[in-house]
């Protein structure tokens, strides 16, 4: 598959690009002053070859207490059946990593939303699907593989009510759904890093709009669903946690579990060396989600929301959130806004003199075929900065 990938400024009409403003009440911790901008910084891993084909990402960075880096990736992995000759998965979709440090301790916590299949006629049957429909007439399954290019948009710090935020923002073009041979039927996916800074925590909105507008949905016969028809759209998030393993001469990591899950979040916390628990990350995604109709906005919709944790060694949960009662032919969009909660340690004003870049007036584009990128960089330089998967 040739996919096109371009960076730019330019968000499409129908994503809000206007931080979300929000009142939060500056940390009592002793900081004073304006919150430190953090740094925006395009990040290019993509090696053309191996497993990651594709890896370009936004990373925001609050001087060395918090960063977050939100990428678009492509995969080629081996499976672990016994196939031969041997199979491979393909991975596409969403990563967001997230790391932090609170006191001593240094965490890292990832959400995953992609899709993974297998080529078909092998004994391979792995097909996950990030989003899938549902339907009184069955389930139908959107991979991010389909996606006909991939837009990351990187933003501009600005203050709002006070504190600094900005909004990255990745959008899958075209995914195309099965029709049977009866046309065209495609899927636009948007995802946006809406961050918040403070001086002890920054808050994620992950963003998500989906246009519906040029969906169709089909049986496998062709036939199409009937107008009407009640169906729900929904996401599998993954989510996990991770800190340095008590031996440093490791080098690796260890996944924590959950601290607790509630009907609508996902929390994180570690235990500090006098055994008290120190909260370090939580996820709710039981915030409304928003029923596009055309011109019509249907707010305040309550989403359902379920978890599926896994035990050792990887610790991860399933994290579902379905949008239902919608309208075939008549919802266009719909649109939510999960939110992470990050804490760390106080950022210090200092950090300002080498932590306030405001990213403006430039341009990225990037292109890739074949699994090759090149990038160009027009109006300012960008530290770029390569991160180990």
């Amino acid at each position: 598959m040739c996919l096109l990938l371009s960076v730019s400024l330019i968000l499409p009409d129908f994503v809000a690009a206007s931080p979300i403003p929000v009142s939060i009440p500056p940390s009592s911790n002793g900081t004073s002053g304006q919150v430190p901008a953090p740094t925006v910084s395009f990040v290019n891993g993509s090696s053309g070859s191996g497993a990651n084909l594709i890896n370009l990402a936004v990373n925001v960075q609050q001087g060395n207490v918090c960063g977050s880096v939100w990428s678009v990736h492509k995969s080629i992995m081996p499976t672990l059946n016994n196939d031969v000759p041997p199979t491979f998965y393909q991975h596409e979709g969403f990563q967001g990593e997230i790391g932090t440090t609170v006191g001593n301790d240094t965490s890292g916590f990832e959400i995953n939303l992609g899709s993974e299949t297998t080529p078909t006629g092998t004994n391979s049957s792995l097909n996950l699907p990030g989003m899938f429909i549902n339907t009184p007439y069955g389930s139908i399954p959107i991979s991010f593989c389909d996606a006909s290019s991939v837009d990351v948009q990187v933003g501009n710090v600005t203050y709002v009510n006070g504190l600094p935020t900005v909004t990255n923002t990745i959008t899958f073009n075209d995914i195309a759904l099965p029709t049977y041979g009866q046309g065209s039927s495609t899927v636009t996916f948007v995802i946006s890093q809406n961050i918040i800074a403070n001086w002890t925590n920054m808050i994620i909105k992950i963003g998500v709009y989906a246009d519906l507008s040029n969906m169709k949905l089909y049986l496998p016969d062709g036939t199409e669903i009937p107008p009407n028809t009640d169906f729900s759209f929904n996401l599998m998030y993954t989510i996990d946690m991770s800190a340095p393993a008590a031996s440093a001469l490791t080098g690796q990591v260890v996944n924590l579990p959950p601290s607790d899950i509630t009907a609508t979040s996902v929390f994180f916390a570690i235990n500090d060396t006098a055994g008290t628990q120190i909260s370090i990350a939580n996820m709710n995604l039981g915030d409304t989600y928003t029923d596009i109709q055309g011109s019509n906005q249907f707010a305040d919709k309550t989403p359902t929301v379920y978890f599926t944790p896994s035990g050792v060694p990887s610790w991860s949960v399933n994290c579902f959130q379905g949008f239902p009662n919608l309208t075939y032919g008549v919802t266009t969009a719909v649109e939510s806004d999960p939110t992470i909660t990050v804490q760390h340690n106080a950022v210090t004003a200092e950090l300002g003199s080498n932590n306030n870049l405001i990213m403006s007036n430039f341009i990225l584009y990037a292109a890739i075929v074949g699994g090759v990128a090149s990038v160009a960089v027009v109006g300012t330089v960008i530290f770029v900065r390569r991160r180990k998967r």
